[in-house]
Parts: C-alpha cells; structure tokens; sequence
C-alpha cells in the first residue's frame, strides 16, 4: 500500500516500492531474445541449424542481465549500463540471430507443466504462454513472422541467412 503524501497542487504522485516494481512489469522492460547454434549436448544438434539454444537479454534497474537457461544450471550475468554494452550489436557481431522482446508480466495464473528447456526459461522471463511453442526456432517464429512481439519489422533479422 503507498501511503498518501503531501503533495504540492498539480504534482502527481509516483509509486514506490514494491508499487514502482508492479507498474514497471506491466509497462515492460527492454529484453532481447539470441539464438545461436552452440550446444554441447549431441541430441541438441536434431534441432534446426542456427536454433539449437536460446537466452535472453534484459534491461533491470540501469544494467543489463544476461539469463542463459542451460541443461544443468542457469547463469546470470549482469553488465551495468555505465559500461556502455549494447547488446543486440554485440551479439549480432558475434554471428547470433537476435529479436528485440520486452518482458511484461502476465496475467496471475498458474503456468502450464512444461519441461524446463531454454525455450521455456526464456518464455516465462518474457511472460509470454505459448502452449505450442517447444524449440527455439518455433519461438524465433513466433517472435517474428507471427507477430507475438509488436515491432516485428525491427525484429527480422535481414543480414542473417539462418533458418532459411
């Protein structure tokens, strides 16, 4: 609960705490979905060249967390913004397909049972429930040709040939 604040005529009253945290996840932050093709597990490589791992990228109070959602742990890295790190250059540089995303929380259900994959780590950091979608290639669709992020024409990755 926000206490009420004395507040001169005109201002407006700004949320704080745990408020300030609940409007910033409805609004969104900036997040980036990569995909790559790296992966040490032999099974990995029936998956669709290019698509075979997936991580998220995404801007939390003034640095950038890095979640990458691996078979036997989970690790996060986090590069301040003072660093000047720009993510989807980067990672596009290092030969990566990346989508633009933004992560919202959803709506206060209970998720579905699914297997803890990549694809499901990163779908729930985006707050996105996409019953069908299993690997990263159908999560790169999804983002991109079915439109489930908005700006989807910033989003197709034009120098990449991947998954063609």
């Amino acid at each position: 609960m926000i206490a009420a604040a004395a507040l001169s005529p005109g201002a407006a009253a700004r949320p704080r705490g745990a408020a300030a945290v609940q409007a910033r996840a409805r609004r969104g932050v900036p997040a980036y979905v990569v995909f790559t093709d790296h992966t040490d597990l032999a099974w990995l490589r029936l998956l669709r060249p290019g698509f075979r791992h997936c991580f998220a990228v995404v801007q939390v109070d003034g640095a950038w967390v890095i979640v990458d959602p691996l078979s036997h742990w989970t690790t996060l890295r986090v590069v301040p913004e003072l660093a000047g790190w720009q993510p989807e250059p980067w990672f596009r540089h290092l030969g990566l397909t990346v989508v633009a995303a933004e992560a919202v929380e959803p709506a206060p259900r209970l998720a579905p049972w699914r297997p803890y994959t990549c694809v499901e780590a990163v779908k729930r950091l985006l707050g996105l429930r996409l019953p069908g979608v299993f690997t990263p290639w159908q999560l790169y669709r999804a983002l991109t040709v079915e439109g489930v992020v908005p700006n989807k024409e910033k989003n197709l990755d034009k120098g990449s040939e991947m998954g063609a």
